[in-house]
């Protein structure tokens, strides 16, 4: 048990005093005075290390810290029994009735000592005595009044000494020697997040096994489902088409998934039985979107099609599979209906699992291991280790990271264009530890600007061609560092020929990236295929083919791909094609133009790839393959930047060609999970600056075990918690600034209208954030105009409306998943005040409904699909869980909690996203006196923005009713 203590300050010199014998060369033991603070010592010997560990606690939450002392810190640790008349001295009360007094020293090394909450730049006033002293200082001593403090001491000395001599083992080291197998019992069910860790063993075996568990959840996702499939036609095409899947209950696919499907024909199984050579039906690749208007209730809606086939018959062993007419569906709860009663086909579906982020940082994490346990560790590798054990930040070897920059100005902040709390990071940068430089940068602070700008001396250096890896947690982040680097480099003042042959890539998978290369290929061919059949080509690619200049016709074939890049590609991710890899080969090699000089050496790639047309057999050569390899590695070793996402960049070709990268940056840091840094670290082992910019007070890291039951299993060998959810949701960003490395905190907001942004500001950065002057309303023409809608429609005129709706209600259905109609109304009766006023047609704006909320989400999903056959304008709007709209940015905003009288999840980092959306409009929709009487243990934030929004409060008017002929709860 934990022993309350009193901590001394020790001065030490000889001098005879009357204090205990052995210590008597020490001269004035005197309390260190923390008021307010609980203090207690713990001798811990079952953990990974043994360790004396000292807590501190004050009175509010924030107010923690801990410092532990492993056998590396602990130079010396005595122990000593002291008369009650000395401790009263010393202390100034006296020692409990019938207890023991002890007087303890320990001489410590600050190099190896690992602290929370402690060594922090912003370190509670209460903490800073002890902050100091050990900064200082060399020994501490401390006072215990407890008579089994010996034994405990003892016990961990003589855990010391056995550590010593033969090593220690967690239970969850052993753990991570068996990977991959994971036991069925484990050792602990739930461990806490660690901010600094004592080695680097306990480092990897924590955030290893941790990983693991993630690898074999995800896997489950590989599961094949049964299905009965519906095959409804999308008007305006005859190459894809919509399907209702209706599936088992356990089918874990969300908006966004991909996966393969294959009709199954019971009587086609029994005569492939008879006939083991016939082919297997042929796979239809489905990608799950959004609810749609005549989605039955629990089915899955998708789209469906096969890559490169214009029309394609669907076809279910011999039978061919009938297509519903859209138009022969009604719409809402007739259509659902009538759907429900047309014929089914049986089906099998099987996600695609695309991303090897897993075996990639499994392999990165040998490769560190490796590098950290030699011996004689020295040099940018031990500031590395030392920072992910995140060591006491004034131990770790500091880094330039503008060192390879020639003629780098003393001070290159002054140069460029950024604000003061900017600057202050790039000053860090001079001077970081490890290479690494820490933004916090809130909501609209201009995190892309600042990179931007803090990668210029790299762009503008005409001496020597850089190599920067610029990284974003999502596609979204990584397609806007892209263009705005584009941008720059597009407009650097200056004619230097070496400047202006620099280029910018926007890596995507690199099997998105040949077929990006391979497009004017496949076009063509098909094109050539279709005039041999028929005589002629139809659509848009016949005025192409009738060009007289190939490369010319080449580029319009690839500007047709770029258009119709969702059917032909099947990447919906890609996005920023100009930019991309593959493109940046068809320009070198000289098959469509560019800025490039073409040369001889990619006329066999050049030959092949129009070979290839006639004959298709050609591209899988291996002469095809190593020539578009090898042209791939070009373009990438010679680009000035690389934006990718951070899963992205760890892929092996990416990682070998660039691998003289010497900044990297990573956009949403705080979004990203840890073991996704070490192929980053591993692979690229010529960077210096590390430069990660995110914000820990929004959403963190999301794991597959974030949407796992908190069962452990629900089946044989079926995984469903992660004892190491905890330490994984604790971003890398999060865990070093919380450790106490500077971190430049961005203080300029350019988002949002005052009125909005001081929502969030007050809410969660305690009025840390100051506006632009480009917020004002007086400077936006379109926050003027909603003002004056909301005049009109809601009597109120101002950018915010906070909806009290009294009569609202949360409920929850068999999924655990939350909705609530009268919010769903009161959203669609905002949307169509704003669609009827013109905004979005007229007045150009876009507007977003977010909810958090999978329940909600469907109601108002299919709610706008009803909206957009009297408003086509609705299609617009987006419609979105929260979760995956962090970085987005909309005009108009209306949220839809969802939750009334219960918080739930929406605490501080999901209300932080929730609310700071919005640019020129925000509409808030809640229940003011269930918010305001919520329970103060889970309900603390949600009672914190409801102070802010009290101001903008609206009651719902007791004569308008909450119905809607878009959405009939009746027919949930």
């Amino acid at each position: 048990m934990p022993q309350g203590v009193h901590l001394l300050s020790v001065s030490s010199f000889l001098q005879e005093t009357d204090g205990p014998q052995e210590f008597k060369e020490y001269l004035d033991l005197k309390v260190l005075r923390l008021p307010g603070i609980d203090v207690k010592i713990t001798f811990v010997t079952n953990e990974h290390k043994s360790h004396v560990k000292i807590s501190l606690t004050g009175s509010r939450p924030d107010e923690r810290a801990v410092v532990n002392f492993p056998v590396e810190a602990c130079e010396r640790l005595k122990l000593q029994k002291v008369n009650s008349t000395w401790y009263q001295r010393v202390v100034g009360h006296k020692p409990a009735r019938n207890s023991t007094c002890y007087l303890a020293l320990l001489e410590f090394n600050l190099r190896h000592v690992c602290a929370e909450g402690l060594f922090v730049e912003g370190c509670a006033s209460c903490f800073q005595p002890l902050q100091e002293y050990l900064s200082r200082e060399k020994i501490i001593a401390f006072c215990l009044n407890d008579r089994n403090a010996r034994r405990q001491s003892n016990g961990m000395l003589l855990a010391f000494e056995k550590e010593v001599s033969t090593g220690h083992m967690s239970p969850w080291e052993r753990v991570f020697e068996k990977i991959p197998c994971l036991p069925v019992e484990p050792p602990e069910t739930s461990v806490p997040a660690k901010v600094a860790f004592f080695d680097w063993r306990e480092y990897a075996f924590t955030l290893g096994v941790g990983m693991e568990y993630e690898r074999q959840l995800a896997e489950t996702k590989m599961n094949t489902y049964k299905c009965q499939v519906r095959v409804v036609e999308i008007p305006g095409t005859r190459s894809k088409f919509h399907v209702v899947l209706c599936g088992p209950q356990n089918m874990k696919l969300a908006p966004g998934d991909k996966a393969t499907l294959v009709f199954v024909d019971d009587l086609g199984h029994k005569r492939r039985a008879l006939d083991e050579d016939k082919p297997p039906e042929k796979a239809w690749e489905i990608h799950i979107s959004q609810p749609v208007s005549f989605s039955p209730r629990d089915s899955l809606a998708a789209t469906m099609f096969r890559r490169g086939e214009e029309c394609p018959r669907i076809f279910c062993g011999q039978h061919l599979v009938p297509i519903i007419r859209r138009d022969a569906l009604p719409s809402g709860k007739a259509g659902r209906d009538l759907i429900a009663t047309k014929p089914s086909w049986k089906a099998t579906v099987r996600p695609i699992l695309e991303d090897g982020t897993f075996a990639r940082s499994r392999l990165a994490l040998d490769v560190l291991d490796k590098r950290f346990t030699q011996p004689g560790l020295d040099g940018m590798d031990k500031a590395v280790l030392d920072l992910l054990l995140a060591r006491h930040p004034s131990n770790i070897e500091t880094f330039d990271i503008y060192a390879k920059v020639r003629d780098c100005a003393q001070n290159p902040e002054t140069e460029m264009n950024l604000n003061d709390s900017q600057k202050e990071a790039v000053v860090n940068g001079r001077k970081a530890p490890g290479g690494f430089v820490l933004c916090h940068g809130g909501p609209g602070t201009g995190k892309t600007h600042f990179v931007v700008e803090a990668i210029r001396p790299f762009l503008t250096d005409a001496h020597v061609q850089h190599h920067l890896l610029l990284t974003s947690a999502g596609n979204a982040g990584a397609d806007a560092l892209a263009q705005a680097v584009h941008r720059k480099m597009s407009n650097l003042p200056g004619t230097d020929s070496s400047l202006r042959n620099r280029y910018v890539l926007r890596a995507h998978s690199i099997e998105t990236e040949k077929n990006i290369f391979l497009s004017v290929m496949d076009i063509r061919s098909r094109v050539l295929m279709e005039i041999e059949q028929t005589g002629n080509t139809r659509g848009p690619l016949a005025s192409i083919e009738t060009s007289p200049e190939i490369l010319q016709s080449n580029r319009d074939y690839f500007q047709h791909f770029t258009r119709n890049a969702e059917d032909l590609l099947g990447d919906i991710r890609a996005q920023v094609f100009q930019l991309s890899i593959g493109h940046r080969m068809l320009q070198v090699a000289g098959l469509i133009p560019g800025p490039f000089e073409v040369g001889d050496e990619w006329s066999t790639i050049r030959l092949l790839y129009y070979h290839s047309i006639r004959q298709s057999s050609i591209r899988s050569t291996r002469q095809f393959q190593t020539e578009m390899s090898r042209l791939m590695s070009h373009v990438i070793s010679h680009a000035t930047a690389v934006c990718a996402t951070v899963a992205g960049a760890g892929q092996s070709v990416l990682c070998s060609s660039y691998a003289e990268a010497e900044l990297l940056v990573v956009d949403e840091a705080a979004r990203v999970v840890e073991y996704e840094w070490w192929p980053l670290l591993a692979f690229y082992p010529n960077i210096i600056g590390k430069i990660m910019v995110g914000d820990k007070d929004q959403l963190p890291p999301v794991l597959e075990s974030s949407d796992a039951p908190k069962t452990r299993r629900d089946q044989r060998g079926a995984l469903l918690e992660n004892p190491f959810a905890a330490q994984l949701e604790l971003s890398f960003q999060e865990r070093l600034q919380t450790a106490g490395f500077r971190t430049a905190f961005f203080t300029v907001q350019h988002r949002a209208l005052p009125e909005i942004a001081a929502i969030c500001n007050n809410a969660v950065y305690d009025g840390r954030l100051s506006n632009h002057e480009s917020t004002s309303l007086s400077r936006r023409p379109l926050a003027q105009k909603i003002v004056m809608h909301n005049m009109v429609k809601h009597g109120q005129a101002t950018p915010v409306i906070f909806y009290d709706i009294p009569p609202a209600k949360e409920e929850t259905r068999q999924s655990g998943s939350k909705y609530c109609t009268a919010y769903t109304i009161a959203a669609l009766y905002i949307v169509e005040g704003l669609l009827a006023a013109g905004f979005g047609t007229t007045t150009p704006c876009t507007i977003a409904v977010l909810t958090p909320y999978h329940a909600e989400y469907e109601h108002l999903q299919m709610a706008k699909a009803l909206m957009c056959e009297e408003y086509p304008q609705a299609d617009s709007i987006v419609v979105d869980k929260i979760d995956k709209r962090q970085g987005a940015e909309f005009d108009v905003v209306i949220i839809d909690p969802c939750a009334v009288a219960r918080a739930g999840f929406l605490q501080k980092q999901r209300l932080n996203v929730l609310f700071s959306r919005a640019k020129c409009g925000l509409y808030v929709l809640g229940k003011h006196s269930a918010w305001k009487s919520m329970y103060p243990d889970q309900g603390f934030w949600v009672r914190k923005f409801h102070a802010q929004l009290e101001k903008y409060r609206q009651v719902w008017p007791a004569n308008r009713p909450l119905e809607s002929r878009f959405f009939d709860p009746a027919e949930i």
